[in-house]
């Protein structure tokens, strides 16, 4: 669907990078700025575009998606398919940071100066919720004031890391100790150390004598190579009067478990596991490679004596993972 614009987008940009890079350098208008919308817009309309000094090379070219997982998506496969970093350019799937400079809302100045933030750890989810406080959020709609909020979030800590650790978002007129400009740091701080797993028990999600856990840490910008959701139940040999596995067949279904999760290794993401009725569902996302499907295969061959089924199917955006939210 978006292959051939990406493909034109690539061919365009071949021709034109050395230019584009010129001008900025020599801080001259260039037409080339009003061609770049042009093609990443025949991409899709809803993405947009950042230049930035590189980290590694001279410039940065970034698309940015505005919070949209699909536009991420987007501009992940248009990453994946161009010509690769070098001295001059480096390509980014999303908006780096960047200082935001002073603009308008409703006739209303925002100084990116002004922002404060107020930040709540959440240990279980591994992100931070966060209270984002600017005079002008008094005297604009609270969806004026969040899109607000969320551009500067981006400004301070580029869009993957806003995405990655900004949990529930607030926003108040006043309030909040923390500048702007000290977030990303701030940010930084917090999390270090921040490493394992979340797990959740979520039993009372369930009908019946159930036990379900969740993995409440793991984050859909960290996964983007694993578009497949993968549900595998498993049977439960022997169980006691509730259903549920004695001690023997949890240990057994424990290390069935254990043995499919290595075998996949960094190709896939167990998210949760719910266990009773006699039997173990295991609820995964893994990468779209026939190699998964195979060694998911091989690992039934490997367990002949109780029932395993599994299905797969495509969710990119990991929509079957809101409902554990």
């Amino acid at each position: 669907m978006f292959d051939d614009a990406i493909e034109e987008f690539w061919e365009w940009w071949a021709e034109v990078r050395e230019g584009l890079a010129a001008a900025i350098e020599a801080e001259a208008e260039s037409d080339l700025l009003e061609a770049l919308t042009d093609h990443v817009w025949r991409i899709h309309p809803e993405l947009d575009w950042q230049l930035a000094p590189g980290i590694a090379a001279t410039h940065s070219l970034n698309l940015v998606s505005g919070g949209s997982r699909l536009m991420r998506l987007v501009a992940e496969l248009w990453r994946r398919t161009g010509p690769g970093d070098d001295d001059l350019w480096e390509y980014h799937p999303a908006r780096l940071p960047f200082p935001p400079e002073a603009f308008i809302v409703r006739g209303e100045e925002v100084d990116p100066d002004d922002t404060h933030v107020e930040i709540t750890p959440d240990q279980t989810f591994r992100r931070l919720d966060m209270v984002v406080s600017h005079p002008v959020f008094g005297s604009v709609g609270e969806d004026e004031a969040r899109d607000v909020a969320l551009y500067l979030l981006d400004a301070a800590l580029g869009e993957d890391e806003a995405e990655r650790w900004v949990g529930l978002l607030t926003t108040a007129a006043d309030g909040g100790s923390i500048a702007l400009v000290d977030l990303a740091t701030t940010v930084e701080r917090l999390v270090d150390g921040w490493e394992g797993h979340g797990w959740e028990d979520v039993s009372d999600q369930y009908d019946g004598v159930v036990e379900a856990q969740v993995d409440r840490s793991i984050k859909w910008i960290d996964h983007i190579d694993k578009p497949i959701y993968a549900e595998v139940t498993l049977q439960s040999l022997t169980n006691d009067a509730e259903g549920m596995p004695v001690e023997l067949e949890r240990q057994r279904l424990d290390s069935i478990t254990r043995d499919l999760t290595d075998a996949l290794g960094d190709r896939a993401v167990l998210m949760g596991a719910a266990t009773g009725d006699g039997e173990r569902s295991l609820h995964l996302y893994v990468a779209n490679s026939p190699s998964v499907g195979e060694t998911i295969a091989a690992w039934k061959d490997a367990n002949p004596n109780r029932e395993i089924d599994d299905e797969l199917q495509a969710d990119e955006q990991w929509a079957y993972a809101e409902q554990w939210d």
